[in-house]
């Protein structure tokens, strides 16, 4: 489904916060991407790419993705 307005709301904002968290934190970007079972990509920032997948585990973590309906 297409989100809300209220919903792409929460989602910039949560966005932006995270920018900003990983900007003045560049080896907190790099210890959150070390996670998992494959490297990050070089083609982006760490603090760009930790922000989205910050984004992205919030998004996997819905009900609606969580949920089988």
């Amino acid at each position: 489904r297409k989100p809300h307005a209220k919903e792409k709301s929460i989602l910039t904002k949560l966005l932006d916060q995270q920018k900003a968290r990983y900007a003045e934190d560049e080896t907190a970007a790099k210890d959150f991407l070390a996670t998992g079972s494959s490297s990050p990509s070089s083609d982006f920032p760490p603090q760009e790419l930790a922000a989205w997948t910050a984004i992205s585990r919030a998004l996997f973590n819905l009900y609606e993705t969580t949920a089988r309906f």
